[in-house]
């Protein structure tokens, strides 16, 4: 799970989101179909817990994290000031 963190926050600092796919999104929350609907809640928790929005395209394909609230990048290049 920490390397999953530190993966999309330093592609959030660069970038106004992070697409991980389901390789990786298997190694933390492995899925069984009839558990489909508790992954998805979990997922949505984890961004939530760290202050990301998330959106799930094709259930199990990718998910898309954002800051919260259209959070500005800091200390990105580009970002706006």
């Amino acid at each position: 799970m920490d390397a999953l963190v530190a993966k999309i926050k330093e592609r959030l600092e660069s970038r106004r989101s992070c697409t991980i796919f389901e390789d990786d999104l298997s190694r933390v929350w492995p899925c069984a179909e009839e558990e489909r609907k508790e992954r998805l809640a979990r997922v949505k928790a984890f961004a939530k817990a760290h202050a990301w929005s998330v959106t799930i395209r094709d259930p199990g394909i990718r998910a898309t994290f954002r800051h919260l609230n259209g959070q500005a990048r800091q200390n990105a290049p580009g970002a706006a000031t």
